[in-house]
């Protein structure tokens, strides 16, 4: 079940990265981020209080959950956004690609979590996949990719995802996935809430379409798709959950196709099949030790 919600996860993502082409043309990255996580917050506290009758986490859980607000709800989505405004579609699903190998090494650096070589080499069979499904199989997409602005952005939008499931991870051991979902994104408001009263929504062309995209930032993105991902990482841990990541780039390509006409070649078809088959190879190579330590 915890793969289901993992893959539900990259599914939801998946369709984040296609509307965030539409939603950086109406609003600042800032704003964005607010409106996101004020639309799970309202969600999520009735929802909390129906579940645990409870909304105030315990004292141990407040140093992981500020980490997670200030990382995963925040400076993933304030970077998120800045580098697709800056950035090619191209060159940040590529660099997206990272999120596993963050992930793998922050887990390694603070939870002693390790991977055996067959996991890294399913690591790497995934890893070529979602390389295929962004370039569409032009390898000369690569060989033009050059940095920008907007693609350190999204280096250090990266680096904060990996920071923030691991820090999940030393989270859920004494809250709830959903009491986590709540508080990181309570969390990213009392910062951008204030910093947004300062400066303005600065919201311009809005039109039905972006307020159905930020409803499905918000539910889909935000409230199902982070919840899910708590708690896929509070079953599986931080290192495995990650290579599931790897399916965002897989539905951001058919949904894309399905839902706005881009092309969808045979080469990125055969990527999306390599992709799942590194996936598979990962979750069925899982190493003694590194089972041990999730376990903990």
């Amino acid at each position: 079940m915890s793969y289901v919600l993992l893959i539900l996860s990259s599914l939801f993502w998946g369709g984040n990265y296609v509307l965030g082409k539409y939603l950086v043309v109406s609003a600042p990255s800032l704003t964005l981020t607010s409106l996101r996580w004020l639309v799970a917050v309202i969600l999520l506290i009735p929802i909390v209080w129906i579940r645990e009758r409870q909304l105030w986490p315990p004292r141990q859980a407040w140093p992981s959950l500020i980490i997670m607000g200030l990382t995963g709800a925040l400076l993933f989505n304030i970077f998120m956004f800045m580098a697709i405004r800056r950035t090619s579609s191209d060159d940040a699903g590529l660099i997206s690609t990272l999120n596993p190998v963050a992930i793998a090494i922050v887990a390694y650096l603070v939870l002693k979590t390790r991977i055996n070589w067959k996991q890294v080499l399913a690591m790497a069979v995934s890893f070529a996949g979602v390389l295929v499904v962004v370039s569409g199989g032009q390898w000369q997409v690569l060989a033009r990719m050059h940095f920008n602005p907007g693609d350190w952005y999204m280096l250090l939008s990266v680096a904060a995802w990996g920071i923030y499931s691991v820090a999940g991870r030393v989270a859920m051991r004494s809250v709830s996935p959903l009491l986590a979902t709540l508080w990181m994104g309570i969390i990213s408001l009392a910062v951008t809430l204030p910093a947004n009263m300062a400066t303005g929504l600065q919201l311009h062309g809005l039109h039905a379409d972006f307020w159905w995209s930020i409803l499905y930032v918000g539910v889909l993105a935000t409230v199902l798709a982070m919840a899910f991902w708590n708690m896929g990482v509070k079953q599986v841990g931080a290192t495995l959950s990650g290579i599931f990541l790897n399916f965002t780039a897989v539905f951001t390509a058919i949904l894309a196709y399905l839902f706005f006409h881009e092309s969808l070649s045979l080469a990125q078809s055969l990527g999306m099949v390599l992709v799942i088959g590194g996936v598979t190879i990962f979750t069925l190579v899982r190493s003694p030790v590194s089972v041990t330590r999730q376990a903990a």
